[in-house]
């Protein structure tokens, strides 16, 4: 589960009618094939990813307030490839792994609106909802030495791609007004971590 997030706001703070409750739960499955050649460890698998979402939000109609729940679930696949090598056994080796994006279609999502005024009530109803979601590409090298019988010491340096992540895009298909579609920034730049251990 390398990606998740969950938030909930207090109750009446001064953003709810943008987010009251957010959430984004990713289950990896991830079998691998590895060979070794010599010193060369190389490895390779495919990713099956499973991914839910859900985002709650108040909506004002004048003095009334209404809720809105959107969640969703979907299916993307991905790879992995990694590779290591042992250039002076016992002592130093060095590994690189790549993880790609992953896009996640959520096509069968549901909404659920709450406390809608009558007079809104054929536009604002329970109706499907539709987004995606690209998880990013991951990038990681490292190096490991072994000074020492029981002693590893490892730096490792992690590029992720999160400038994937521009926006999330929320369509109403059978909105015929398109006025509940809604386009939330995010505007996210990648990062690099560094590990050492």
């Amino acid at each position: 589960t390398p990606y998740g997030l969950t938030i909930k706001w207090p109750d009446g703070w001064a953003g709810r009618q943008l987010i009251t409750q957010s959430s984004l739960a990713t289950f990896y499955i991830n079998p691998t094939a590895a060979y070794k050649i010599g010193p060369l460890r190389i490895g390779a698998g495919f990713q099956l990813v499973r991914g839910t979402i859900e985002l709650k939000q108040d909506i004002r109609f004048g003095d009334q307030i209404g809720t809105a729940d959107l969640g969703a679930g979907a299916w993307g696949a991905g790879g992995n490839v990694g590779l290591q090598l042992e250039a002076i056994k016992q002592y130093l080796s060095f590994g690189v792994q790549y993880r790609s994006a992953v896009k996640l279609n959520f096509k069968d999502g549901k909404a659920h609106f709450g406390n809608v005024p009558a007079a809104l009530s054929g536009a604002i109803h329970d109706q499907t909802v539709e987004s995606s979601v690209v998880l990013p590409d991951q990038l990681t090298m490292g190096v490991a030495t072994h000074p020492v019988k029981k002693l590893v010491i490892d730096f490792d340096a992690v590029w992720i791609q999160w400038s994937h992540f521009r926006s999330i895009e929320l369509t109403f298909p059978n909105d015929a007004s398109g006025s509940l579609n809604k386009s939330l920034g995010k505007n996210w730049h990648d990062t690099v971590n560094f590990h050492l251990g």
